[in-house]
């Protein structure tokens, strides 16, 4: 993924289930994890931005809990929400990444 240019991920259900071995995979690879959640790992980020020919391109995503996480439903909601607002508030383009369905 990083040879193809890849300049963020996000977290998927199978992705979320693997845990620490998810996230030190993708960083001895040096890929961004990028995650909204209010119980998003450590390592991750909640917005990535890129200048693309002048335009300010903004990376979020709408990631998969891990199983194990005990997190309000309307928590992660509102913690969504407040993310995309302020993402796009600072990009011209905004890609989201929803892998929770």
């Amino acid at each position: 993924m990083a040879k193809m240019g890849y300049a963020a991920v996000g977290v998927g259900a199978l992705d979320a289930q693997l845990g620490d071995q998810f996230y030190s995979k993708l960083a001895a690879h040096k890929l961004t994890v990028v995650d909204t959640s209010p119980a998003a790992d450590k390592s991750a980020v909640p917005l990535v931005m890129k200048i693309v020919g002048g335009i300010k391109v903004g990376i979020i995503s709408f990631g998969a809990q891990s199983p194990t996480a005990a997190v309000d439903d309307m928590a992660v909601r509102k913690m969504r929400f407040s993310a995309l607002q302020d993402a796009r508030s600072k990009c011209d383009v905004l890609i989201l990444l929803d892998q929770a369905g």
